[in-house]
């Protein structure tokens, strides 16, 4: 958050003031009693705009939130290079960072251990009232998993120490390759901002079938839907009309490179942050 306020402040004269939160909730109460405008946050948009979890109380969700930058990281499980954990599996019995009221940190750390059937019950769950304070003792061997995001500051100070390894990756230059090696792509979500790994599946030339979140309902070779028969549907007409599949191939790359390839989205980024400063001037 420093850096990005930061960087703002370096290209436009935008002054930020910061207001520390360590979890999921103290980052977005300060916007719900407005004294704040702007919140750096997680996964805990999705939870409050959808009054789940912690903001499933009448006094929260479901808030009326809009996301205006986002950065190009995703969230997944690092362990320390001084642990023998190569894959999800090997974190059973061992010691893995919670934060208090932080739906969105905990919920991406389930997740990997559910790839290898555990769940918190198979893990030393140790729990930090904060996502900072929870970083520094992974840091400092106290733990040895903890969910980050590949540009964290924290992880290079840790690399200087323990090191760092992340579970089952696969370097991003060969992810093209992976999904390559599907015929379609299938977004079941039933919350989703806005889906990166289905424009870089569409940019490798697949097409995509989904429920009708984030860019599934705009994306979609046909209309998004919610049911598993209706998707199941879609899949099986796709597989037997091999024309159409072609043609559907060609056109998730086109949409992908035209709408949502780094130049575009450059440029979009910078009529927004243009449009910001005629507001404030």
């Amino acid at each position: 958050a420093s850096a990005i306020a930061d960087a703002l402040d370096r290209q436009f004269g935008t002054t930020i003031r910061i207001t520390p939160a360590g979890t999921a909730v103290g980052r977005l109460l300060p916007m719900q009693t407005g004294r704040a405008t702007f919140g750096f946050a997680g996964n805990e948009m999705h939870f409050a705009a959808e009054a789940m979890f912690e903001f499933a109380a009448r006094d929260w969700g479901p808030q009326d939130l809009r996301v205006v930058l986002g950065r190009p990281a995703q969230v997944g499980l690092v362990v320390g290079g001084d642990t023998d954990i190569m894959t999800p599996a090997d974190l059973r019995g061992h010691r893995v960072g919670y934060v208090q009221a932080s739906p969105s940190t905990d919920l991406n750390t389930n997740t990997v251990l559910a790839f290898a059937d555990l769940t918190p019950a198979d893990v030393e769950v140790v729990m930090y009232p904060g996502y900072g304070a929870m970083l520094q003792a992974f840091i400092s061997g106290e733990i040895d998993a903890a969910p980050a995001i590949p540009t964290s500051a924290a992880l290079r100070e840790a690399e200087g120490g323990r090191g760092v390894r992340w579970l089952d990756k696969v370097a991003y230059p060969a992810m093209p390759a992976v999904y390559r090696q599907g015929h379609l792509y299938v977004q079941t979500s039933r919350h989703e901002a806005q889906g990166m790994a289905v424009l870089e599946a569409m940019a490798c030339g697949l097409p995509l079938v989904g429920t009708p979140v984030g860019v599934a309902r705009d994306l979609a070779y046909a209309p998004a839907v919610e049911d598993p028969a209706g998707l199941a549907a879609q899949i099986v007409a796709l597989a037997q009309d091999h024309g159409r599949y072609a043609r559907c191939r060609a056109e998730a790359r086109a949409q992908a490179v035209a709408q949502f390839s780094l130049p575009v989205t450059v440029a979009r980024y910078g009529q927004l942050y243009d449009s910001v400063m005629q507001l404030a001037a």
